[in-house]
């Protein structure tokens, strides 16, 4: 069996390799790629901090559904930054016990999934979107 970050980080080269893929989605770009189940400390604080600390997307690979979900995520601030006020749709996430997954952001954005996820809202200025990974991963043979 391969490991899901295997699967997410080639699923995701290959995804954005398609023609179709810039015009529906051209706000991805400065990309971390993760599972659900990765800490949200390690992605954002981790990696997204030292990649992209302008901000940029966020990837997040759902293995059961086999889908991502892409948020896009402003650069990192600390409570002693002076860039103003935050943006309404900050999250804010108190994890000092390091538990919290991208997952549970992610599936707290969008309580109400329910599998259907044609028309997802956008909050203000936010990106957020969807994108089956079957048959990237029938291509790749992971299965």
């Amino acid at each position: 069996m391969v490991d899901a970050h295997t699967i997410a980080t080639f699923a995701f080269a290959q995804m954005r390799r398609d023609p179709g893929f810039g015009p529906r989605f051209p706000w991805v770009r400065n990309t971390v790629v993760c599972v659900e189940s990765d800490l949200v400390d390690d992605v954002l604080v981790g990696q997204f901090a030292h990649y992209f600390p302008e901000g940029g997307t966020v990837a997040c690979y759902y293995p059961q559904d086999q889908r991502f979900m892409f948020i896009q995520v402003g650069a990192p601030q600390s409570p002693g930054t002076a860039r103003g006020a935050p943006h309404p749709d900050t999250l804010h996430a108190h994890d000092k016990q390091r538990k919290l997954t991208m997952g549970m952001v992610i599936d707290s954005i969008y309580r109400d999934r329910d599998g259907d996820y044609a028309h997802l809202p956008r909050f203000t200025s936010a990106q957020i979107g969807e994108a089956s990974t079957v048959e990237v991963e029938k291509t790749l043979l992971f299965t």
